[in-house]
Formats: C-alpha cells, sequence, structure tokens
C-alpha cells in the first residue's frame, strides 16, 4: 500500500507523542499536507491536525512521520488509517 496524495483525510490509530512537547490521542483526524522523499534526507509525511493540539503550534498543528526505524508507507500506516 502506497502513502495516499496530499488532501487525503487521516485518523490516528494510535497515540502520537512527539518527543514530549505534545501528544495526540487515537482517533484525532487530519488532512496529508506534505509528502518529502529523498535518498539523502529523512523522507517524512506531514499530516495537518483537524482540531487544535496543544503544545504543536511550532509546528502549525501537524504532526509529522519520518522514515527513521521502517520504510515510509510502513511508519504512515502504523500510525494512520483512511478516512471517507
Amino acid at each position: 500500500m502506497s502513502i495516499p496524495r496530499i488532501g487525503t483525510n487521516v485518523r490516528l490509530r494510535k497515540d502520537y507523542d512527539a518527543a514530549h512537547e505534545f501528544s495526540v490521542k487515537a482517533g484525532a483526524t487530519g488532512v496529508v499536507e506534505e509528502i518529502f522523499s529523498s535518498r539523502h534526507q529523512a523522507s517524512h509525511v506531514q499530516i495537518k491536525m483537524d482540531h487544535h493540539i496543544p503544545g504543536a503550534e511550532p509546528w502549525e498543528n501537524c504532526i509529522l512521520i519520518t522514515e527513521d526505524v521502517a520504510p515510509l508507507e510502513e511508519m504512515f500506516f502504523d500510525f494512520f488509517e483512511l478516512t471517507l
């Protein structure tokens, strides 16, 4: 399964902790805002959350999923599912 396109609505499958800066509970929804893929830098998918996340203001209310421990597609679908 490949990463969905920019503009796709998604739901968080499990709680997300952003290095103790902020956290988001499972079930929160958002939209794929950016997809970055590179052989020379860490690839990532950025999700703009639908509701205000306290502490996420410096990141413009976004969650960043990076390809640090597994392929990006695997990391993305570990955290998110598509919504209709």
